[in-house]
C-alpha cells in the first residue's frame, strides 16, 4: 500500500519488509507515511525584560523540532513571525525602553505549526539615569531622571556601593525623587534606583552618595574689627558657639574675593603685604561640619606706609628739553625729581618737587649733554627710595617721515641693487613710470667670451660688478630672481662657459615671455647637466627608465608647485596634487633624447655630442622614447619627434592654472615682500594669465609686482630680508663707494651664507616657503626665505663686513665718499638721521635713533670721523636697515 512520509515515498515489501535489491514492478508497494504537526501548545512561557531586551523560555513541546516566535504592540500583531529558533529560549534585542511588546509561541516539524502558547508580556526598561543625592540635616533627598515605562521605582541603600549590600529602602515610589529621613549625620550612605513596570524590572543605577550634615552655626560674630599698621592690617572678633573655625573674606573693590583669605579656628587674624593707601573691607562668618553660617557686618582699613620706589621711569630728549614719565604709585601724594649731570650724580636738592602727575618736563636744558635722573615718591607716611636711574640727551626732534621720500626709496630698494646718494631724489623728479620705462628698455648687461677661459670666481666677480655699477638694475634684479627659481649650480656645473651661458639666457629672458624662457633653460645645456636631462636616454636603448631629476623639478620647482592653486596662490582644500608620480615619469619620457649641441642648424647629431655648454642642446632621434605617452592628461601620439614632445609638453605646462599664481608668488617675494596677500598674488598672476597683453610677459608682470599698491606700503607682515649678495651692494651703493677689485663682495656674501652662483640645492639658496620661527601672520609663522640663512655666524659676519668696510680693510680696492657724513658729524642728530634718509628712507625708530645719537656723542665732537663710522656701523648692522619695508 502507499502512504505518505514527510511528503516522501518509500517501497515496502508485500509483507511490510523492505527488500533489499532490487524488485520486479508487480511484486513492489508504496507506502506513504503522514508527519503530524505538533499537538500541544508551548507551556509556562515565561518574558524577562531588560534595556532594550526581552528574554522568553517556555516549556518544550513534543514532537517540535523547532519554533516559531510571534510579537504584537500596542494590540497589533506583526504579520509574521519574528524568529525561529530550535531550542526553547530567545531573546530579542534592539527594541523601544518603556514600549511593552506581547509574544506568542508555536512548535513545528515538517508536518507543520502547532497551537500557540498563551500570550505573554514584557516592557523594556533603561537603566535609570541622572541620579543626585544632596545631604541635609539627617536627611539626603534623591532624586533622578524618569524612565519611560516605569511605573514605580525601588531605592536601594547601603553602607558602600556594593549592589549586595544595599536593601530597598521602604515601599516602591511612583515619582523619580524620594526623601531619606531620620538619618545620622556624619554617615555617608550610598543609594541606587531601580526602575518598574507592571511585567518588568530595569538594572540598578550607578551609585551616588552623600553624608548627612547638622545645620551651620545660626549666629554671626559680633564685634569685628580692624586696625591698620605700616602695610598691615589685624582682625579681631567675638567667638560664636559650636563653630568649627571662621572663614574671612576680603573686598578692595565692593566686589569680594570668591575664596575666604583665611579659614582659622582662632578669632584673629593678621592680614600682612598689603597695599599702602588701598582701603580693605572684611567680613567674617563661622563654620561647622553643615556649613557656613551668616557674616558679620563689614569694617574697613587702610593701611599706610612710605611709597616704594617709582617704578617704570623713562626719559625722553626733546629740544632743549627732556620728559620724564613714571609709573603712578596709588600710595605717593606726591613725587620729587632729582637731575645731574654724570651718573650717580643727582643733587641732594629736588630740581623739582611736590608733583601730583607722574611726569615732569624739564626744560630750558642745553643741547648735546646727557642729563641723569631719579624720581621719589612721597605721602603722610614720607619719601620713598630714590628710583631707578635714568638718562636724556637733549637734541633737535627728528625729522619727519616724508612720505614721497620713503616711496622712493622703497621703490628703489625693490628695483635696484640699493639706492645711491641722490638716487631718490632723481627718482622723485623723474617719477616710477619713467623710471620703469627707462630700465625695461636698458639694454643687458655683457657677460664676455674672456670669462670663459678664466676661474668661475671671475664671473661672480663679474657678477657683483655689474649688480654694482650695472645701468640695468632692475633686469639684473629680474634675472639674479630667476636664477634661484630656475636653479643650476656650480655645486654640480663648475664651468664658467656653463654658466656664464646660463647666466645670459637668465639676463636675456627676464622681460621677455616666460614660455620663452621655460624653452630656452630646459635646452641649456648646464641645466641639462645640473638635473641630468643631459644625455638622458630611453629605456629602449639603456634598458633602465629615464632619470626624472629635471622632469620632477620643471614641474615642483620652475612652473607648478605641488599643490593645486587657487588664482591667489593658497591651496585648493580637498584637491589632488597638480601632477602624480605617474606624470614625472611620462615626462621624463618626453624629454629624453636631448645632448649637446654644435651650433651649426645643418648637422643633426646622430650619438651622444662633445661637451658644449655655448648652445643649446640638440636632440638625438634614436636616443628619444617616440612610444605613445599620457602627460597631465593629454595624449602624446607615437612616432614624434624629441622637439615635438617638448613642445606639446612645455605648452601644456605653459597653459596649467597653478604656473601664474606660482611663479608670481616667488617673483613678488624675490622683489619686494617675503608675505604677500593673496589679493597682491590674485593680481599679479592675472597679468600672468594675460590680463591686457599676452600670457607669461615677464615685462607686464614686473611692471604689476612693482606698482602694485600693496609695493607701497608697510605693515607687521611686509617686507623681506636683504639677502647677502644684495646686503653687500647695497651698502657699497649707498656709501657711493668705488671699488676697483671685487673679489671680496663675493668672498662676503658667501661668509654671510650666500655663495653666489652656487646655491647647495636645487631648492636654491633659500626655501621660498620658509617660516621664520617665533613670529606670527594670519597663516601661521610669516613666510620669510632669506632668514633660512641667518644664523649666529652669518649675522655676525654681516656685522664684521661692515666693520672691515669702513675700518678700511680693503685697502686701495674701495674707496668711500665719506664727505656728506663728516659735514654733519658735529651734529649727532643730524648725522643719525642722514644715515637713517640714505639707508633706511628716514624710517629709523625712535628708539633706535635716540640710542645712534647716544652712541654718537660718546665720542668727542672734534674727532669726526670716529663719530662717523659710528653712526653708519649702527645703521647699517640695525635689523631696521637689512629687512626692507
Amino acid at each position: 500500500m502507499v502512504r505518505p512520509i514527510a511528503g516522501a515515498w518509500m517501497l515496502v515489501g508485500l509483507m511490510g519488509w523492505a527488500l533489499p535489491g532490487p524488485v520486479a514492478a508487480a511484486s513492489r508497494t508504496v507506502v506513504k507515511v503522514t508527519v503530524v504537526p505538533p499537538s500541544s501548545a508551548p507551556a509556562s512561557i515565561g518574558a524577562t525584560a531588560a534595556n532594550g531586551q526581552v528574554a522568553l523560555t517556555w516549556g518544550a513541546v513534543p514532537g517540535a523540532t523547532a519554533y516559531n516566535v510571534y510579537r504584537g504592540a500596542g494590540g497589533v500583531w506583526e504579520p509574521a513571525a519574528i524568529a525561529r529558533v530550535k531550542t526553547p529560549t530567545f531573546r530579542n534585542y534592539g527594541l523601544v525602553n518603556g514600549t511593552t511588546y506581547t509574544y506568542r509561541v508555536t512548535g513545528l516539524n515538517s508536518g507543520g505549526s502547532g497551537p500557540a502558547s498563551a500570550d505573554v508580556s514584557a516592557t523594556p526598561l533603561a537603566q535609570p539615569t541622572g541620579l543626585v543625592a544632596l545631604a541635609g540635616d539627617a536627611r539626603v533627598t534623591l532624586s533622578w531622571n524618569a524612565v519611560a515605562g516605569a511605573t514605580s521605582y525601588a531605592v536601594l541603600r547601603g553602607a558602600s556601593s556594593t549592589l549586595d549590600t544595599m536593601t530597598p529602602l521602604g515601599t516602591r515610589v511612583a515619582v523619580p525623587t524620594v526623601v531619606d529621613m531620620g538619618l545620622t549625620n556624619g554617615t555617608r550612605y550610598y543609594y541606587r534606583v531601580r526602575a518598574f513596570s507592571a511585567d518588568s524590572a530595569s538594572a540598578v543605577s550607578a551609585s551616588v552618595s552623600a553624608k548627612p550634615l547638622p545645620p551651620p552655626p545660626a549666629t554671626a560674630p559680633a564685634t569685628l574689627t580692624a586696625t591698620a599698621g605700616n602695610l598691615f592690617i589685624t582682625l579681631n572678633w567675638s567667638a560664636v558657639e559650636g563653630a568649627t573655625g571662621y572663614r574671612l573674606y576680603r573686598s578692595t573693590t565692593g566686589t569680594w574675593e570668591t575664596t575666604p583669605l583665611v579659614s582659622t579656628s582662632k578669632t584673629t587674624y593678621k592680614n600682612t603685604a598689603l597695599t599702602s593707601g588701598v582701603t580693605y573691607t572684611y567680613k567674617v562668618a563661622a563654620y561647622g561640619p553643615g556649613g557656613t553660617g551668616p557674616a558679620s557686618t563689614t569694617v574697613s582699613a587702610t593701611p599706610l606706609a612710605p611709597p616704594l620706589a617709582p617704578a617704570g621711569l623713562t626719559a625722553v630728549a626733546g629740544d632743549a628739553m627732556v620728559t620724564l614719565q613714571w609709573t603712578p604709585d596709588p600710595a605717593a601724594t606726591t613725587y620729587n625729581v632729582y637731575r645731574g649731570t654724570r651718573p650717580g650724580g643727582e643733587a641732594r636738592v629736588a630740581v623739582a618737587s611736590g608733583l601730583t602727575a607722574p611726569s615732569f618736563e624739564d626744560r630750558g636744558l642745553q643741547n648735546g649733554p646727557t642729563y641723569y635722573y631719579k624720581v621719589t615718591g612721597l605721602n603722610g607716611g614720607g619719601e620713598s627710595p630714590r628710583s631707578e636711574e635714568v638718562n636724556g640727551s637733549p637734541e633737535g626732534p627728528p625729522p619727519a617721515v616724508d612720505p614721497a621720500t620713503l616711496d622712493a626709496f622703497r621703490f628703489l630698494r625693490q628695483t635696484t641693487w640699493g639706492p645711491r646718494p641722490g638716487d631718490v631724489d632723481a627718482l622723485k623728479a623723474l617719477g616710477k613710470d619713467a623710471f620703469l620705462a627707462s630700465q625695461l628698455s636698458a639694454p643687458p648687461s655683457t657677460y664676455p667670451d674672456s670669462l670663459f677661459g678664466m676661474s668661475l670666481e671671475a664671473t661672480q666677480e663679474h657678477f657683483m660688478s655689474l649688480a654694482l655699477t650695472g645701468p640695468d638694475q632692475l633686469r639684473l634684479r629680474v634675472a639674479w630672481a630667476l636664477h634661484k627659481i630656475w636653479v643650476v649650480s656650480g655645486v654640480e656645473v663648475d664651468s664658467p662657459r656653463a654658466i656664464v651661458t646660463y647666466q645670459r639666457l637668465l639676463l636675456n629672458g627676464a622681460f621677455g615671455n616666460y614660455r620663452d624662457l621655460m624653452r630656452d633653460i630646459t635646452l641649456n645645456p648646464a641645466m641639462g647637466r645640473y638635473l641630468n636631462m643631459l644625455n638622458n636616454r630611453s629605456q629602449a636603448v639603456t634598458g633602465v627608465p629615464p632619470n626624472e631629476n629635471f622632469a620632477r623639478e620643471l614641474m615642483q620647482l620652475f612652473t607648478l608647485g605641488i599643490a593645486t592653486l587657487n588664482a591667489d596662490g593658497t591651496p585648493q582644500v580637498g584637491a589632488p596634487p597638480s601632477y602624480t608620480e605617474q606624470d614625472v615619469k611620462e615626462l621624463a619620457r618626453i624629454l629624453t633624447g636631448w645632448t649637446f649641441g654644435d651650433g651649426n642648424p645643418t648637422t643633426v647629431p646622430t650619438r651622444l655630442a662633445r661637451e658644449n655648454y655655448g648652445v643649446p642642446m640638440e636632440p638625438v632621434a634614436r636616443y628619444h622614447d617616440s612610444d605613445a605617452k599620457t602627460f597631465l592628461g593629454e595624449e602624446f601620439p607615437a612616432g614624434r619627434t624629441a622637439q615635438q614632445d617638448l613642445d606639446q609638453a612645455l605648452d601644456l605646462i605653459f597653459r596649467h592654472a597653478n604656473v601664474a599664481p606660482f611663479i608670481s608668488r616667488q617673483l613678488i617675494q624675490q622683489l619686494v615682500t617675503s608675505n604677500p596677500s593673496q589679493a597682491y598674488v590674485a593680481d599679479v598672476a592675472a597679468v600672468f594669465d594675460g590680463a591686457g597683453g599676452a600670457r607669461g610677459d615677464l615685462t607686464a608682470v614686473v611692471r604689476a609686482i612693482l606698482t602694485h599698491p600693496e609695493a607701497s606700503v608697510s605693515t607687521n607682515t611686509s617686507g623681506k630680508l636683504s639677502e647677502p649678495a644684495l646686503f653687500v651692494v647695497s651698502v657699497l651703493r649707498g656709501l657711493n663707494a668705488v671699488v676697483t677689485d671685487h673679489p671680496f663682495m663675493s668672498d662676503k656674501s658667501e661668509a654671510m651664507g650666500q655663495k653666489v652662483f652656487y646655491p647647495p640645492s636645487v631648492f636654491s639658496y633659500f626655501s621660498p616657503s620658509y617660516r621664520v620661527r617665533g613670529t606670527s601672520g594670519p597663516a601661521g609663522p610669516l613666510t620669510g626665505p632669506e632668514f633660512q640663512g641667518l644664523t649666529t655666524v652669518t649675522a655676525l659676519e654681516r656685522v664684521n663686513f661692515v666693520g672691515a668696510l669702513l675700518g678700511g680693510h680693503f685697502g686701495a680696492d674701495v674707496a668711500i665718499d665719506y664727505a656728506p657724513f663728516t659735514s654733519r658729524a658735529a651734529d649727532p642728530a643730524a648725522l643719525v638721521d642722514y644715515c637713517s634718509l640714505l639707508f633706511m628712507g628716514g624710517r629709523m625708530s625712535i628708539e633706535e635713533r635716540a640710542e645712534l645719537i647716544s652712541a654718537v656723542r660718546a665720542t668727542s665732537a672734534s674727532n669726526a670721523p670716529e663719530r662717523v663710522r659710528t653712526a653708519l656701523y649702527l645703521t647699517l648692522t640695525a635689523a631696521q636697515a637689512q629687512v626692507d619695508r
